[in-house]
């Protein structure tokens, strides 16, 4: 039986991707970046499904064939068009940070062990480099489905409550990790840290909806007020930024984390109400996965382009933004969420016809 796609889930998708886009073309950073991956977690936490907890291994290989596969395929396109990059000056120098490669040329051996690295999850390209929340969402979202195993096998009463304190004290466990600080692989201690986020979007899923009032009135009510109380955290220096590892406090990185997914709830009741809007967040949200794959990338366009207009040096280019180019953020938007959809409807397009001449063929050799 085809069940519908929930669109509204694609329009809060959509949201964050615009909100990933905005923070990396330096609108609002500290702002968005209270929320915008959070909301990834919290729509897998709320996607979830028992039926995966009596497969664990089913479910891995799942979560492998959905996350890290189509993970690989980007950072090996980036990796085997590295030198290329370095050449266009889209990277240089050395990037301080173990997962990334740096702007160098590397020669035919130093990219066959970049490949090897890059299966594991061990290396990123610079140009790739939003993918890195996918390691911690895959073993957020391991760890959650072990700990559902878990309580599934104790009485009712105790697993109810059992459940979130292991959920709790994992948290403090990736707590823990930061603060020493400990390294560990795959971004992992990060994955113990939105492990509440991932487990609050399965605890709501029945009810979560009715939470987000309809009435228009009471929705922009409610985003005025979560945005100014977002808008305090920022400004009393309540800095949330998961891919450096900075959540602030314990208590306030979940709630103010929190009050950030539940704006973007109201937001998507809003934006499901008028449908040209619906149907553009919605797509963003279904392909959000390439927009973060790809949107780096498609800065260089702007950067190639504002340094061709004011005939600026080319050392400018590695900048994921050139910060003179401010009054260009919409530029740098449109880019980071056009090009890659265009892409992707071209390549659907041309996969769909390519399907149906293979169908088609098959058919007439049979009879």
């Amino acid at each position: 039986m085809h069940v519908e796609r929930d669109r509204y889930w694609d329009v809060i998708k959509g949201l964050g991707i615009l909100a990933v886009v905005l923070g990396h073309a330096g609108i609002q950073g500290y702002f968005v970046s209270t929320y915008h991956l959070a909301l990834f977690f919290f729509v897998s936490g709320h996607f979830y499904n028992d039926k995966h907890t009596a497969d664990l291994f089913a479910f891995f290989g799942k979560k492998l064939e959905k996350l890290w596969w189509p993970t690989f395929k980007y950072t090996l396109f980036f990796l085997l068009l590295h030198n290329v990059f370095v050449s266009l000056r889209f990277i240089e120098g050395t990037v301080p940070h173990g997962n990334f490669l740096p702007g160098e040329y590397i020669n035919g051996y130093e990219m066959l062990r970049e490949v090897i690295l890059t299966f594991w999850g061990q290396h990123l390209e610079v140009l790739s480099g939003p993918m890195w929340f996918i390691f911690p969402l895959l073993i957020g979202l391991v760890l959650f489905s072990i700990v559902r195993k878990i309580s599934t096998k104790l009485p009712i009463k105790v697993a109810l409550y059992g459940e979130f304190l292991v959920i709790i004290g994992l948290y403090f466990f990736g707590i823990f990790l930061i603060e020493k600080p400990i390294y560990v692989p795959f971004w992992s201690e990060t994955a113990f840290l939105v492990l509440p986020i991932i487990y609050f979007g399965f605890a709501s899923k029945n009810f979560i909806r009715k939470f987000v009032p309809k009435k228009l009135l009471f929705l922009l009510l409610g985003v005025v007020i979560s945005v100014g109380i977002l808008h305090y955290c920022v400004t009393h220096q309540i800095v949330i930024i998961l891919s450096e590892k900075r959540y602030h406090d314990p208590v306030l990185f979940l709630a103010v984390t929190m009050i950030g997914i539940y704006m973007n709830l109201l937001l998507g009741e809003l934006i499901s109400k008028m449908s040209s809007l619906k149907k553009l967040f919605s797509y963003m949200g279904e392909k959000s996965f390439h927009i973060m794959a790809l949107h780096f990338l498609c800065f260089k366009t702007i950067n190639f382009a504002y340094i061709s207009i004011h005939h600026l040096s080319y050392s400018l280019m590695p900048q994921v933004v050139i910060s003179t180019t401010i009054k260009w953020w919409p530029l740098y938007v449109l880019a980071g969420i056009g090009i890659p959809l265009c892409i992707v409807c071209v390549y659907d397009y041309c996969k769909s016809k390519l399907g149906k001449i293979c169908l088609i063929s098959k058919n007439k050799t049979k009879h």
